[in-house]
């Protein structure tokens, strides 16, 4: 068994006499409990503290005893229920975290020299002297820290358990940071001046010549233009001097080299971002400061070269490439909105990689813009073995490459969190990071803008992945050279996100399990006889190095880092977007979906990879999962929240349509308007008569009669009066005394009745 920090023993009544080696210091309570803090790597030695309210100070262990005694079972491995849900906390508490984290966090992660007496005495007797902050309130709140994980939101007053905390003075700290330069010295030219130079004038008086078209000229910025930008110099500061009255190019060119060194020269002409990303020395290990696996993990995210389709939208966009193929479609500008309308977009592939291992331990494929969300869903998909991404997009093992005798397990072996993210400040802004990832003890640091040099392994795995995909996926975007000449890519789209989630993580696998060439090899891998191969160096490093990974509760962290917004109930359900509800049993019972219901806003957070269900958040911490409707899961179910997004706009697509329909119905009110007015103007100075209703009826339905009296008897006159010359008119005459008997007929049965009364 592996030991890791953060792991919670107990121990019961009866194994006291063990619990006295591990150095207890109370063991009153029948059931007592542990936590593993450090575990030293290069020794036996590790540091426990007992989880209890009275309890002291960590105090040094034996990782071998604690293994025995988990072997005979008189030390028991818990889950760790000893956690604080940063989320109830208020405003106050909030600010006394932040003002304790500034002074005793930086410190308490120097381990393990902040677990000595004395040199965590000597710390904390300056900040009381420096701060003025009492002795009792710095131990409580580096207990609670060690206590509750070595999280930085256990430092927080637990006002909740104490009643009411007394006035504390607040304190405000200056941290001022100073960079310092490095300046290397220009080494003088020495010797003597050669003799053919010794002949003209002094180069001196003319420095400020040579500095001014050195900086301003933009031929000085390209090296092969030297020689023209010297004669340039002579035509505009020496203009029709002879060759002994004007400096020379010897002259010139030792100027220049003495003032700009190689390294000032190119980063002059390329830009100090260029230059360090280009030309910057390689001397330095990147791995020097990373002790071993889960320490550092680097994210980072990149748009896909690919145009994703609507699973349902991807017959229609093949009968259309086939009809412009066969030229039986005409291709307009209605072309080109029906494909961004069929077309979902580009997806954005968020990676994580361990620094140690360049194990890739996280993955997540979105349409999402880069941003510290979306990268949390990669954390949470390295925090559960890829089983969550899995899951989300019904992928099942059996259609991935997975080497043989391995599962998804082996493959992302890494379930856990990191001690510390290294992201890119162009992405991931550093003043967007989520508190949940900060609540968790994850350290995060941005790299400055544009410098992907700092962060090299995850830039080299996502060129791994794209060069690999690439050349066989069909609707690639196009490069500008050939946006001109060749025809709209988004034709030949044909993938669905489900594929081309199944593409990457096909390539993730054989990243993994395969020889990364020129990782750097120490003597003790050589010795072990170590592959540089991604899981066996993660596997390598967890039992040889310091395992960093810690496995908070898996509840507790989806809800630090999913997605939050705050929704409305209504008869329908929740309403979470456009036509989208959801239900729970809790809003049943309290009522909140029928008609009278008062309408309130309710906490909610969600995944948007697969919105089949949503997480309602309750005032105690606790949280109830709330079910798509039966009414949303016809259109919307097993997709992700881009993808609903994007069927949502497509119904609604046609705002010429709605436009229309919204005319016709402004015509029909002016219709109808119209004909009421024509009414009031044929009655206008008749009178109403309102009694004898029943004789106005039948005067009515008798004049009528006649009217249809009078137009068949001049239908019968004008037949008449035509000559019979021959069969044709007789078959004509015939036929119009047929259709006069029975119009006759026709009014007979209708107008009898009224004839009778």
């Amino acid at each position: 068994m592996q030991l890791f920090n953060n792991m919670v023993f107990r121990c019961n009544r009866e194994s006291f006499d063990t619990l006295q080696d591990f150095g207890c210091l109370l063991a009153e309570d029948k059931d007592v409990f542990f936590r593993l803090l450090w575990v030293c790597s290069c020794s036996d030695a590790c540091y426990l503290i007992e989880l209890a309210d009275g309890a002291g100070m960590p105090f040094e262990g034996s990782q071998r005893l604690i293994l025995e005694n988990i072997k005979t079972k008189n030390i028991e491995v818990v889950d760790d229920r000893f956690i604080v849900n940063p989320h109830l906390f208020s405003d106050k508490q909030r600010l006394k975290q932040k003002e304790f984290n500034n002074l005793l966090l930086d410190f308490l992660r120097n381990e393990p020299d902040c677990y000595l007496r004395n040199v965590r005495g000597a710390y904390i007797a300056k900040i009381v002297k420096e701060y003025n902050v009492r002795y009792d309130t710095i131990y409580q709140c580096i207990k609670r820290y060690w206590q509750f994980g070595k999280k930085p939101a256990a430092m927080a007053p637990q006002y909740n358990r104490r009643g009411r905390a007394k006035a504390e003075q607040k304190n405000t700290t200056d941290n001022e940071a100073s960079d310092t330069v490095h300046i290397v010295p220009v080494p003088k030219k020495r010797g003597p001046a050669g003799s053919k130079h010794r002949k003209g004038i002094s180069a001196v008086p003319h420095y400020d010549t040579f500095e001014l078209i050195l900086d301003t000229d933009p031929l000085a910025k390209r090296p092969r233009k030297l020689k023209q930008l010297y004669k340039k110099m002579l035509r505009t500061y020496f203009p029709g001097l002879p060759p002994e009255e004007v400096v020379s190019y010897k002259q010139f060119l030792n100027y220049k080299n003495t003032k700009y060194s190689p390294a000032r020269y190119l980063r002059r002409i390329l830009g100090g971002r260029e230059f360090n990303k280009q030309c910057r020395p390689l001397t330095k290990d990147f791995l020097q400061n990373i002790p071993g696996p889960g320490h550092q993990f680097e994210i980072d995210a990149t748009i896909a070269d690919i145009f994703i389709v609507g699973i349902m939208f991807r017959g229609r966009l093949h009968l259309i490439s086939e009809a412009i193929e066969k030229g039986n479609y005409e291709e307009s500008e209605n072309l080109s909105s029906e494909l961004s309308l069929m077309v979902i977009g580009r997806p954005v592939i968020y990676a994580m990689v361990d620094t140690y291992s360049r194990l890739i331990v996280g993955l997540y494929i979105g349409l999402e813009g880069p941003n510290w969300s979306s990268a949390s869903m990669a954390l949470d998909s390295g925090m559960s073995n890829m089983r969550t991404l899995l899951d989300l997009y019904n992928i099942s093992e059996s259609e991935l490459p997975l080497p043989e005798g391995m599962s998804i397990e082996d493959v992302f072996p890494c379930a856990g969190i990191p001690e510390k993210i290294l992201a890119d400040n162009e992405s991931f802004s550093n003043k967007n990071i989520p508190q949940g990832l900060l609540d968790l003890g994850i350290q995060v640091e941005v790299a400055p803008v544009l410098r992907p040099d700092l962060k090299p392994v995850i830039e080299r795995t996502f060129g791994l992945i794209q060069h690999y995909v690439e050349p066989y996926i069909p609707g690639k975007p196009l490069k500008p050279a050939e946006e001109r000449v060749l025809k709209d890519p988004r034709r030949k789209a044909c993938l669905t996100m489900r594929e081309y989630v199944i593409m990457v993580l096909s390539r993730v696998i054989q990243l993994n399990t395969q020889t990364r060439q020129h990782y750097p090899l120490t003597q003790q891998m050589v010795a072990e006889n170590v592959k540089p191969i991604p899981v066996e160096l993660w596997h390598w490093g967890i039992e040889n190095k310091t395992g960093r990974l810690s496995r908070p509760s898996l509840d507790l962290f989806r809800q630090s880092i999913l997605y939050r917004k705050e929704i409305n109930n209504t008869r329908h359900g929740l309403h979470f977007y456009g036509d989208l509800y959801y239900s729970c049993e809790s809003g049943d019972s309290a009522g909140w979906f029928i008609k009278s219901a008062f309408k309130r806003k309710h906490q909610i957070c969600y995944d948007p990879r697969n919105m089949n269900k949503i997480y309602l958040l309750h005032n105690d911490g606790s949280y109830e999962t709330c079910y798509m409707t039966a009414r949303s899961e016809r259109l919307y179910k097993d997709l992700s929240l881009a993808e609903i997004e994007h069927i949502y706009r497509y119904i609604d697509r046609d705002n010429e349509l709605s436009n229309y329909w919204q005319n016709m119905v402004d015509e029909t009110e002016q219709t109808i308007q119209n004909l009421v007015k024509q009414a009031k103007k044929r009655a206008k100075g008749k009178p109403i008569i309102t009694t004898d209703i029943k004789n106005q009826k039948v005067d009515a339905l008798t004049q009528e009669r006649m009217n249809a009296t009078l137009a068949l008897t001049d239908e019968k006159n004008s037949i008449s009066d035509k000559p019979s010359k021959s069969v044709d008119t007789v078959a004509e005459s015939d036929s119009s005394n047929a259709s006069e008997k029975s119009i006759n007929d026709r009014f007979r049965g209708v107008f009898g009745n009224f004839t009778d009364e």
